[in-house]
């Protein structure tokens, strides 16, 4: 695990064929982990001092034993909490003084494929006004639309998506995810006619900007009134979105249809309760990191936005600069955009 695990992907950029593209599994926590933090833990309670652990949401959330056959259902935290130090038996949980759950990781690690309840990952939490799965880039009207934006990588290249729609919280998207009636299957993440923007390297492959003009000036005209040009949205083709908290099975932190209010943050924390106590336990919540408006500006291509702040900026602390004028159906040419991220 310290060197690293691999897998690899077919790169399917123009101008093929090539070599797979290699990449770096995520590692989780494992039981070497939570020995090596359990030592630190044990000898600093030994030294008088307080212990708090941090563990995301899919590393502690349930007192219950792992019974899949790969023993792959991550809850590192409790599974590992156990070792010995200097010939004492140590449970990290269990004289941790507080936990602070991370309900706001998102990660899948496996979970929604491999727990037994079939709505432990869906998205069918009881939405709140103004507060929806979706984010509408154009409710907000023609001229002030388009501020939301996530960061896309495929085939070992990336760029900003700027779609009218894209999925936010819980709900997942790509050909095989979990969909609301707990079911596996595909969900697209844009609406038709969004996915024109090609994945590949623009230094390497520079046909690709010419065929996004193209593609950018045919969305424009199509989605115009006749008069005037319709405002550019894109997705990155072949590109996905994981799904992100509240998840029934991790973060439950919201209500859901057809059940009591909150019973299953409720049984969460009963769970929890057995192996640290529910009145050391926190709870981090996540809010959409749209307090910053980024100005993006084009970049070679009119579809590849990046901010303007240079690496020279960068060196003195500057990663973007405030965002004066957003992009209308006035000035596409300019290049403009403002963007808030999906953080």
């Amino acid at each position: 695990m310290a060197a690293g695990v691999y897998y690899f992907v077919d790169d399917t950029s123009p101008g093929g064929p090539h070599a797979p593209l290699r990449f770096m599994c995520w590692v989780l926590p494992n039981k070497a982990t939570l020995q090596v933090m359990g030592g630190i833990a044990y000898y600093m309670k030994k030294a008088g001092y307080a212990v708090t652990v941090v563990p995301m949401s899919v590393s502690a959330y349930s007192s219950d034993p792992d019974t899949t056959a790969k023993q792959n259902l991550k809850n590192e935290y409790v599974k590992w909490r156990h070792n010995t130090y200097g010939g004492e038996q140590f449970d990290l949980m269990a004289a941790a003084d507080g936990m602070l759950l991370q309900w706001y990781s998102g990660f899948d690690a496996g979970l929604c494929h491999l727990v037994d309840d079939p709505h432990g990952c869906t998205c069918d939490q009881i939405q709140v006004p103004n507060y929806p799965n979706w984010h509408n880039n154009t409710k907000d009207g023609p001229e002030k639309s388009g501020m939301l934006y996530n960061y896309a990588f495929v085939d070992n290249a990336g760029s900003n998506t700027f779609p009218s729609m894209m999925p936010v919280r819980c709900q997942s998207c790509g050909p095989e995810v979990v969909l609301p009636n707990g079911t596996i299957g595909p969900l697209k993440c844009y609406p038709d006619g969004e996915d024109y923007m090609l994945p590949g390297s623009w230094d390497k492959y520079p046909q690709l900007i010419t065929a996004h003009q193209n593609a950018w000036r045919n969305y424009t005209t199509a989605m115009g009134d006749g008069n005037r040009p319709g405002l550019p949205y894109w997705w990155i083709k072949n590109s996905t979105y994981g799904g992100r908290c509240p998840r029934a099975v991790d973060c439950p932190d919201w209500r859901y249809k057809n059940e009591e209010p909150y019973s299953r943050q409720v049984k969460m924390l009963e769970s929890l309760d057995k192996v640290i106590g529910m009145e050391k336990i926190s709870i981090g919540f996540e809010s959409l990191g749209n307090d910053k408006f980024v100005q993006m500006k084009s970049w070679s291509d009119p579809l590849l936005p990046f901010s303007v702040a240079s690496a020279q900026d960068h060196e003195h602390g500057k990663y973007y600069y405030e965002c004066t004028t957003n992009i209308t159906r006035d000035n596409l040419a300019q290049g403009h955009r403002c963007g808030a991220p999906t953080l």
